[in-house]
């Protein structure tokens, strides 16, 4: 999916369930594709995808829940920041890179520190990234 492709809210209001067919080959997601959708609730993206792009889902306002495929290896810089709403993001064994602070982890410890709810479901051994 291209850059900025469905960003903001003018090109996404009613775009509210991302899920993709079984049989996709999405492999990217790149930079801000979807930032800014404020309509956005939930995301399930299809196994090949191995990317996703600095800022892909930044500041999706309504983003509740991410399921994040087996395959991803590289989730890029600021890709979940300012999501406020999201509270349960389901990781896979298998992710590599994670990018600066903002990009996935420390945006979220600092979420469930301040909000209490978030919940995050992992396989891998997220002390070590």
């Amino acid at each position: 999916i291209g850059e900025y492709a469905v960003a903001g809210t003018v090109n996404s209001t009613s775009l509210k369930t991302l899920t993709f067919d079984p049989n996709s080959m999405l492999q990217t997601i790149r930079a801000g594709a979807f930032s800014s959708n404020d309509q956005l609730v939930s995301v399930e993206l299809p196994d090949n995808v191995t990317t996703l792009g600095e800022n892909a889902f930044y500041a999706c306002a309504s983003l509740e829940e991410v399921l994040l495929p087996a395959a991803l290896r590289e989730v890029q810089k600021s890709t979940f920041n300012r999501c406020v709403k999201l509270r349960n993001l389901q990781m896979q064994e298998g992710l590599e890179v994670i990018g600066d602070q903002n990009g996935l982890i420390t945006c979220f410890v600092v979420k469930l520190r301040q909000l209490g709810g978030l919940q995050l479901s992992a396989t891998a051994d997220l002390g070590s990234m």
